[in-house]
């Protein structure tokens, strides 16, 4: 026999289950969004934000960095309408853009392993969106109004920080 103690208990447990990652992925958004552009990784939303060289020992904007990829992150806010997402042709060059929902969970991944390595530009929409688009550019429905990306892109060590930096910036190497 179930007790209504009981379905409180349960119900409060999976409300706990569910909500969680919509907090605190909001909490990490409005720390980012909200902080100075000058911290790498940090500033206004639709703009990517680039470490420019490896993390020390001490970095904590990601559970355990790569050691061998400098990362671009940005917060897309599609509240107000889809964002385009470009990426520069990278020769081949190793790279990931996960995108992550507000739940954390990855919802798209351009990269070398799913789409290449030439140029591209795709446009993401938020949930529901009805409206004009770019003709022939590929479209990634986002499943909530804001995104995270965390891209990596490989690194052959500190000497190749001139050619990434070159991607970072939107350049082709």
């Amino acid at each position: 026999m179930t007790t209504l103690s009981g379905d409180l208990r349960t119900l409060s447990r999976e409300a706990f289950v569910y909500f969680y990652p919509l907090v605190t992925m909001d909490v990490s958004r409005r720390q980012a969004v909200n902080a100075p552009a000058d911290r790498p990784g940090f500033g206004p939303p639709n703009v990517f934000h680039h470490l420019r060289a490896f993390p020390d020992a001490d970095f904590r904007s990601v559970v355990r960095p790569n050691f061998d990829t400098l990362y671009s992150v940005a917060w897309l806010d599609l509240t107000a309408g889809p964002v385009l997402l470009g990426v520069p042709n990278t020769d081949d060059r190793y790279f990931m853009l996960p995108l992550l929902d507000m739940w954390s969970d990855v919802f798209a991944n351009p990269g070398k392993r799913t789409s290449g390595t030439t140029a591209q530009t795709y446009v993401i929409t938020g949930p529901g969106w009805r409206g004009d688009l770019p003709k022939g550019l590929p479209v990634i429905a986002a499943p909530t109004p804001f995104v995270w990306i965390i891209g990596r892109t490989q690194t052959n060590g500190p000497d190749d920080y001139a050619a990434v930096h070159r991607l970072q910036d939107g350049s082709p190497i």
